[in-house]
């Protein structure tokens, strides 16, 4: 996965969702799989473990994670 620099303040990554005729603004599972594709590849550190910032066309969302019981 190639990183691309957030667009929008504040936001730890820009993401862009294709379908084959069209982009789409916003879409729930592609914002959650690279998410947790950031972290398990190690493209954000643990420090991210709490909450990820993704920069979509229609502005910014957060994605939530909850450390694993545990967990540091």
């Amino acid at each position: 996965m190639k990183s691309r620099p957030a667009t929008v303040p504040e936001a730890d990554y820009r993401l862009r969702i294709f379908t084959p005729e069209s982009e789409l603004p916003f879409a729930g599972h592609p914002t959650l799989g690279s998410a947790r594709a950031r972290l398990d590849g190690g493209v954000l550190d643990d420090a991210y473990l709490k909450q990820i910032v993704a920069a979509f066309g229609i502005g910014r969302d957060r994605v939530y994670f909850p450390r694993p019981s545990g967990y540091g």
